[in-house]
């Protein structure tokens, strides 16, 4: 009966632990969402610049 205790707790903990882990991917995948828009914008803008540089120099 104790075992059978035991390896409940045990399992409602590994059940804890899966959500807690999976709540954490989900803020990693955001964050992760998130740095890619920015990277995009900021190759965009690194593109104008570049080629308005470009211009101004080939003046």
């Amino acid at each position: 009966r104790d075992e059978l205790e035991r390896t409940r707790q045990v399992m409602e903990d590994n059940i804890e632990r899966v959500v807690e882990r999976n709540e954490r991917i989900g803020l990693l995948v955001d964050k992760t969402d998130r740095l890619t828009e920015l990277s995009n914008g900021f190759r965009g803008s690194a593109t104008r610049v570049k080629r308005a540089m470009w211009w101004h120099n080939f003046k």
